[in-house]
């Protein structure tokens, strides 16, 4: 915002600090909500990432065991 906009609302009295007020106001909270929408994005792509190393070695182990388990020919 326009700080010469703020000044000028500021100026017609209280309407317009009340005015100004809110919308600093409103600013931050949408400040904070992008804030936390990103942090939550980046806690999400961590949990898939574990997610999917978790997945991975699970599939290298129970393919371990079943190479140690599956019988071998007779020669």
């Amino acid at each position: 915002m326009p700080e010469s906009m703020l000044t000028q609302l500021a100026s017609t009295g209280v309407v317009g600090v009340c005015l100004v007020l809110s919308l600093f106001a409103l600013w931050r909270k949408d400040q904070e909500k992008n804030a936390e929408s990103a942090a939550r994005i980046a806690d999400a792509q961590r949990m898939l990432d574990l997610a999917m190393t978790l997945q991975k070695d699970s599939t290298i182990a129970i393919n371990a065991l079943t190479a140690l388990l599956t019988p071998k020919p007779a020669p």
